[in-house]
């Protein structure tokens, strides 16, 4: 299990006292540790269980580890202060994601994004995260390459060969790296059903239960992108040469979603219609 640690040293009028907050990356239980030690290195530890949010974590300090330590008033506050900055550290905080850290139960060993763009969101992920896999079309992954932290691995796709893509790259990944498995993925693709309900059902297989999916732009669709519109427009001469008009105008992602993730049991909702953790295989 892995360890984050916040120190504080706090001085009473009869011993000193190291306060310190342990962050569990790795266990199942959401919380936090408190161990003790005072100036005769005398140790106790209070384990403070199911706070996940910032009154919870107030309460456990107030109610749990302050008579615990029968410290006055002045100090039980400097201790519910250092618990909320670790409560604030140890929780990601990702612009763009809806993720916690108490969604993911099965660790932090490896993430998966799929669409980096300009990696803003994979560097962000590179903090958490032993290791990133990101996915993307290979002049994305050109632009990039060298510039992202070293626990970063891109998987290019070709952008010349119009049934390429990055659900390739999965099979590669599944084929190649032997009993993978993935904590976390992000997939906000190419938006369509043919291409990223494939790409869930591939990350299916590799996501540890407790481990998280996080979709984006549930309501999106080609018919309200002008970015689309026109990509399509020069590309293969209007939009309606590649898919139906029903295609058009109906948020695909939310068909992923609605038809393949709410209706396996397999999965819970965590946040409405975007992020989903596996509960077992």
């Amino acid at each position: 299990m892995k360890l984050i640690n916040f120190t504080l040293w706090i001085a009473t009028n009869h011993l000193l006292l190291l306060f310190v907050i342990l962050g569990e990356r790795y266990d199942v239980v959401d919380g936090f540790q408190v161990r003790i030690i005072d100036g005769n290195s005398i140790e106790r530890v209070f384990d403070i269980r199911g706070a996940r949010t910032k009154g919870e974590v107030e309460n456990a300090c107030k109610n749990k580890v302050c008579p615990m330590l029968d410290v006055d008033e002045y100090m039980c506050l400097k201790i519910i202060d250092a618990a909320l900055q670790q409560w604030k550290r140890d929780d990601f905080n990702i612009p763009g994601l809806s993720l916690k850290r108490s969604h993911v139960l099965s660790g932090t060993s490896v993430a998966l994004e799929i669409g980096i763009d300009k990696g803003a969101t994979t560097r962000e992920l590179s903090k958490y995260f032993d290791f990133v896999h990101g996915f993307d079309r290979d002049y994305v992954c050109n632009r990039l390459d060298g510039t992202l932290p070293s626990n970063v691995l891109l998987h290019p796709s070709s952008s010349e060969a119009s049934m390429d893509s990055y659900n390739w790259q999965l099979m590669k990944m599944i084929r190649d790296r032997n009993g993978l498995r993935v904590d976390y993925a992000y997939i906000d693709g190419g938006h369509t059903w043919q291409t990223d309900g494939f790409a869930f059902l591939l990350i299916d297989r590799i996501l540890s239960v407790g481990g998280v999916v996080e979709f984006d732009d549930y309501d999106w669709y080609h018919g309200q992108s002008k970015a689309s519109l026109e990509y399509y427009k020069r590309t293969s001469g209007g939009i309606e040469n590649v898919y139906t008009e029903e295609q058009v105008n109906i948020p695909q992602v939310a068909l992923i979603v609605d038809l393949l993730v709410k209706t396996d049991d397999r999965y819970e909702e965590l946040v409405k219609d975007r992020v989903y953790r596996k509960i077992r295989e």
